[in-house]
């Protein structure tokens, strides 16, 4: 006795005969940044990627941008701080669920200011002039 099924003929997902390739929800390994990243900073990795698909971010402001390594980076134009949400559109023709969106929400964290140092050491020299 014979048990089976064939979802579909002619189609396949990764190379097995008769199944449909189904996109799955993405991940982010991280959800946040700092308001004074400057671009190109990475944000996080994309995760549950089908391969072969492409990655584009939906109704792009400039506020983000992907590499051809699937991370979502900080873009051209600055983020204030608070909560941001980003949509990430996964294309694969041959997907039935395709293409498929997944919203991230991200949190941008105050920008980092360095602590200025006004100590001085006890073997330098202090030239100025204090008014």
């Amino acid at each position: 006795m014979e048990i089976g099924f064939s979802v579909s003929s002619g189609a396949s997902a990764n190379g097995v005969p008769g199944l449909i390739t189904m996109l799955k929800t993405l991940t982010l390994d991280a959800d946040s940044f700092y308001a004074g990243d400057g671009p190109g900073t990475l944000i996080g990795a994309i995760g549950n990627r089908q391969p072969r698909s492409t990655l584009s971010i939906w109704q792009d402001n400039g506020s983000f941008a992907l590499d051809e390594d699937g991370n979502l980076l900080v873009g051209d134009e600055p983020s204030e701080e608070g909560g941001i949400s980003v949509t990430i559109i996964e294309t694969l023709p041959e997907a039935a669920n395709s293409p498929r969106r997944t919203s991230f929400t991200l949190t941008v964290l105050p920008p980092i200011v360095p602590a200025l140092d006004f100590s001085i050491s006890r073997n330098s020299q202090y030239i100025g002039q204090v008014i």
